[in-house]
């Protein structure tokens, strides 16, 4: 069974690129869901794998995801919180758009996730 907030990270990419939407908002918004979705998918990939109920490759994508995301989340963070403490609103927007690509790389696990708990539960 999968968290039921996981499917909200499609929803919650879609609004990190809302324009006319303070950046230092929206990007810290942004911060605390992508990190809060990674953990929840990370866990259910973990899990799911175990069961056997994800392959090797869809693993290995994952893993290398997990990689990537453990070096850049950490720097984004960083510079979206200088940005906040000068004001750059161009600096954290930029920091908004590098985290929602990191956000759409996450929603492709997490739409591979709820697709694999629905065939497991038999639901079309």
């Amino acid at each position: 069974m999968l968290p039921s907030r996981l499917p909200v990270l499609v929803l919650m990419v879609t609004l990190a690129g809302c324009q006319g939407v303070d950046p230092f908002i929206a990007t810290s918004q942004t911060l605390n869901q992508v990190g809060v979705q990674f953990v929840e998918v990370g866990t259910q990939m973990n899990r799911l794998y175990d069961a056997g109920q994800v392959d090797k490759e869809t693993y290995r994508k994952w893993r290398d995801f997990a990689i990537k995301f453990k070096v850049s989340y950490p720097l984004a963070c960083a510079s979206f919180d200088a940005a906040v403490a000068i004001h750059d609103a161009t600096k954290a927007g930029l920091e908004n758009e590098k985290l929602s690509a990191l956000a759409r790389e996450l929603a492709q696990f997490a739409v591979m996730l709820v697709q694999t708990a629905r065939a497991l539960d038999g639901a079309p």
